[in-house]
């Protein structure tokens, strides 16, 4: 190799030579041959002027190589090469590495110099290391960024882009900096679409290799001074100096095809892999540097929805932060409810067909609002739901409707539980020790579960019923009908009830399609033992056409609306000892 990048021999291998040379040159790259029996690296001719700048000579041993590296940057290479040695068979391994060496400056500033150095490791029949081919790439930037911030550290290990921390720390100083000169400036953020997938199917080294490629792709096509950073695992960012929103978006499509224009090579496949992308003009739309990766990542979840490989600029919307601090407001509320003992329980009647007299209860969550108003689930249940704060609505109402239940011997009640809560051990140790604690009450309890949530996995689901059981619960498949529980499923399942979805009592007596499809599903549970319930009943003839269906239960405001039977705030007393009080006075 480095015969063939110096001068002499026949006119015409010369001038092929001193071409590749002046195109090394150009790129700023030298290649090397490493040879393992004698230690000597052979490098292209064009090596010294990459070296020069750092103040160094091309090492001519690998011993003087690592020498030239610090003691963590030395074991990284060795760990680098090691790892392709092991992972590479037969074949030989590739590895890719980025490291930088540090001289004295001008005014006793230090000079960073960052080089991407990447090898295929050469084996021989044997196995044995013989060598090692080579590139060594010099680096501008983002590289040399990073050395502004004076610490080797402020590089992510694996991409070679800025660190979260230190990303975030120069994209501050970028914002009121602009601020202060009055320019605009863009930062970008950039998704690696189906990054998970590509663990799952090819493991985390090839997903690990995606990474780095891509790292190296859009920095290539980055503009003198543009700065990178890694944000997350499969989030890179980057801050495009003096930018308007038409430069953004041309320079977001660079990113873009620099990515899909050809598929990423590893170890073990060959990956397609393709970027989103999300944008924001700074200090106009983000004052700080949070909240400039906040709405850039806005931008990004915008512009993954309409398509992979998407690209998107944050734009104000009032209409979606009014809505957001409706909702931060709505979380706090609910908190501030569970802590101040403003969540409680409203009870519905649910009558047996035989007579019309209440067989049992459906315990429903109120929480009392500060002007004294019972708020209904309906108003918070899906916000709770996206906020995660279910499995403590759903935990406070099982420790509430314990509560009633010991209270009121003859009581029975349904309550509704996810299955995600259910599956959590720590609900489930609570209800295990309530009913061992209360044998009376696990045979006058209900637990609801959703068919749509049943139906997503019917295993787990089977277990949650069979554990229920085990504790003497009955369990009932809520909104039976909403999703696709076959006769299989519902067999498989084990419930004890099935509550058909109200949306087909609407206009019962009026649709001939709702007639026969809740026909089938009470004939469906009756052959297979199940009791049945039907919910949202208003109008006596639906009721009637019910009863002549075999419908076991019926629920809705014909039979009584739901009103609140429990609220711990009204009174400091627990409420035996309030109707103690009260048969004692």
């Amino acid at each position: 190799m480095h015969g063939a990048a110096t001068s002499g021999g026949a006119p015409a291998r010369a001038g092929a030579a001193n071409t590749l040379s002046d195109i090394l040159r150009d790129v700023d790259t030298a290649l090397f041959h490493w040879t393992a029996a004698d230690d000597r690296i052979r490098w292209s001719a064009n090596a010294p002027d990459l070296f020069h700048p750092a103040g160094r000579q091309a090492p001519r041993t690998n011993a003087h190589f690592m020498h030239l590296l610090d003691p963590e940057k030395r074991l990284a290479r060795e760990g680098a090469i090691a790892h392709a040695f092991n992972r590479s068979g037969q074949t030989g391994g590739k590895y890719d590495f980025v490291f930088q060496l540090t001289i004295d400056g001008p005014r006793g500033r230090a000079k960073v110099c960052w080089f991407e150095e990447r090898g295929h490791v050469l084996h021989d029949a044997g196995g044995n290391v013989i060598g090692i081919n080579g590139s060594l790439r010099s680096i501008t930037a983002p590289m040399a960024t990073a050395a502004t911030t004076g610490d080797a550290n402020d590089t992510d290990a694996l991409s070679g882009a800025l660190t979260r921390a230190s990303f975030t720390a120069r994209l501050g100083e970028d914002i009121a900096a602009a601020r202060k000169s009055g320019s605009g400036c863009c930062l970008l953020v950039m998704g690696i679409d189906n990054l998970a997938m590509i663990n799952d199917s090819f493991g985390f080294e090839t997903a690990d290799s995606v990474i780095t490629e891509i790292a190296r792709r859009v920095t290539a096509v980055l503009r003198e001074g543009d700065i990178i950073g890694r944000l997350a695992g499969n989030k890179f960012a980057v801050i495009l100096h003096n930018c308007t929103s038409e430069e953004a978006a041309v320079a977001a499509r660079r990113f873009c095809e620099s990515v899909s224009q050809s598929p990423v090579t590893t170890e073990n496949s060959d990956v397609v892999a393709t970027i989103s992308v999300g944008g924001v003009i700074f200090p106009r739309f983000a004052p700080d540097a949070e909240r400039a990766i906040t709405r850039a990542m806005e931008a990004l979840q915008q512009a993954r929805k309409s398509r992979r490989g998407g690209f998107r600029m944050y734009e104000p919307d009032t209409r979606r932060d009014v809505e957001r601090r409706d909702n931060l407001r709505l979380a706090t509320d609910l908190l501030s409810a569970l802590s101040e003992q403003r969540m409680g329980l409203a009870l519905q009647p649910i009558v047996s067909t035989e007579d019309d007299e209440p067989a049992f209860y459906e315990s429903l969550v109120r929480v009392r609002s500060r002007d004294g108003e019972d708020v209904s689930a309906g108003a918070f249940m899906n916000l709770a739901d996206k906020l995660g704060l279910t499995h403590l609505i759903d935990t406070r109402v099982l420790d509430l409707t314990v509560e009633l239940l010991i209270e009121e011997p003859d009581l029975k009640v349904s309550i509704n539980v996810g299955v995600s809560t259910a599956l959590d051990p720590d609900w489930f140790q609570r209800i295990t020790d309530h009913v061992l604690h209360n044998r009376d009450i696990a045979h006058r309890m209900i637990v609801e579960i959703t068919e749509t949530e049943a139906i997503q996995d019917i295993q787990e689901t089977a277990a949650v019923v069979s554990w229920m059981h085990d504790l003497g619960c009955k369990v009932a498949l809520d909104d039976f009908g909403a999703g696709y529980t076959t006769y299989r499923n519902l067999r498989d399942l084990g419930v004890d009830m099935v509550k058909i979805d109200g949306s087909f009592m609407r206009n019962l007596h009026r649709s001939e399609a709702d007639q026969l499809f809740v026909q089938t599903l009470v004939n469906l549970a009756r052959n297979l033992g199940i009791e049945t319930v039907a919910e949202w009943v208003e109008d006596e003839r639906d009721a009637q056409l019910l009863k002549d269906w075999g419908v076991t239960y019926l629920q809705g405001h014909l039979y009584g609306r739901a009103t609140t039977r429990y609220m711990p705030c009204d009174s400091t007393l627990p409420l035996v000892s309030q109707k103690k009080a009260a048969r004692e006075s």
